[in-house]
């Protein structure tokens, strides 16, 4: 094998490794929707970062029955989850997280 031969496969591997690094863990954990008896303001999504690092939200999408778009500056953080509600202020009057 040549020098540059060697050299490629170097960088492939580096690529595939730095990909792997910073592939995000963000899962939809949770949907709370139509439940009887309650109101369409306390469903929500939560999500969930499973990974080992911070994942930059900002300006992704939750679209076709929910239509949302994370502010620029959102950050779900290790290992933390993150609750998108229609009614953000009525569904923490009415439920507890901890």
């Amino acid at each position: 094998m040549n020098k540059r031969g060697f050299f490629l496969i170097i960088a492939l591997v580096f690529t595939i490794n730095f990909i792997d690094f910073v592939q995000a863990d963000v899962v939809i954990n949770e949907i709370m929707y139509n439940q009887p008896g309650q109101e369409e303001d306390l469903e929500y999504i939560e999500l969930y970062n499973s990974g080992d690092t911070d994942v930059d939200v900002s300006g992704w999408t939750l679209s076709n029955a929910v239509n949302f778009q994370f502010s620029k500056g959102t950050i779900l953080y290790r290992d933390n989850y993150l609750i998108v509600a229609k009614s953000p202020g009525k569904l923490e009057e009415n439920l507890v997280f901890k």
